[in-house]
């Protein structure tokens, strides 16, 4: 009975929130992880994401244009495969290191629940030099959002819990810039990722909560401050897709094997 009313207050959330949702085929050929500039063959087969959407800031107006970002997406039994594909005229880097502050500067983010449960969900952070973040984050009581997908305060103090140092192994990662823009590519392990599911491979049918993310920094103001465009594929608010995973939209994997 307890299942089942997680289960209904689950749907219920999922449809308030209107979340998105993508089949992502199977790949005959897994794709080179080397961020050309022009998605080659193996890419071409890709699910698309023709674009993100501005996160919810009701304290700044949407642009008239936001920055393009074309996500695609494919997968084999031992990887999840995306590519971003980022227009960009000047790219912002100002961190080089593994685990640094990724986000204060131009970067992707892939947030991952290969359970659904909003109980533990990774998130990936690739900038255009292939600098990486990964941490680990854990729930370790029943999720309650509000209207908006974010985690409640009482959660977040009590039940909430996140491991920056957390490595994900065998996560494969590829990136490079060029004058009107740059690229990312992510191969993520379903050893690692996929652990409370088996952790041996992605099958066909199955179901991801996720969420992509596109941080963009303009120059700096008058004030020295950099403007900030927060982009995603999953409506949150701005600031908060780490603490919003029943906002995460659908990952379904199709075909076969």
């Amino acid at each position: 009975m307890r299942l089942s009313v997680l289960l209904l207050c689950s749907v219920a959330l999922l449809s308030a929130l209107d979340v998105p949702v993508v089949q992502i085929p199977h790949a005959a050929v897994a794709p080179p992880l080397d961020a050309a500039a022009t998605a080659g063959p193996a890419w071409q087969l890709a699910a698309v994401i023709p674009a993100l959407t501005q996160s919810i800031d009701r304290k700044r107006a949407v642009p008239d244009v936001l920055p393009a970002t074309q996500v695609r997406l494919m997968w084999t039994d031992a990887y999840l495969f995306i590519r971003f594909e980022c227009a960009d005229q000047s790219v912002y880097l100002p961190f080089d290191t593994h685990d640094a502050q990724l986000y204060r500067g131009d970067v992707v983010e892939v947030f991952l629940d290969p359970v659904g449960d909003a109980r533990q969900w990774f998130e990936l952070q690739v900038a255009a030099n292939n600098a990486t973040f990964d941490q680990n984050l854990v729930l370790t009581g029943e999720p309650r959002s509000d209207a908006d997908g974010k985690l409640v305060g009482e959660v977040l103090a009590r039940d909430w819990w996140a491991w920056p140092s957390y490595e994900m192994d065998g996560l494969k990662t590829a990136a490079s810039k060029r004058a009107d823009g740059w690229t990312v590519e992510l191969a993520i392990p379903a050893k690692s990722a996929g652990k409370r599911v088996g952790g041996k491979a992605w099958t066909s049918g199955q179901k991801l909560r996720a969420n992509l993310m596109r941080y963009e920094w303009g120059a700096p103001a008058a004030d020295g401050n950099r403007p900030l465009i927060a982009m995603n594929w999953a409506p949150v608010l701005n600031g908060c897709p780490h603490i919003s995973p029943q906002a995460m939209g659908v990952f379904e994997l199709v075909g076969s094997p």
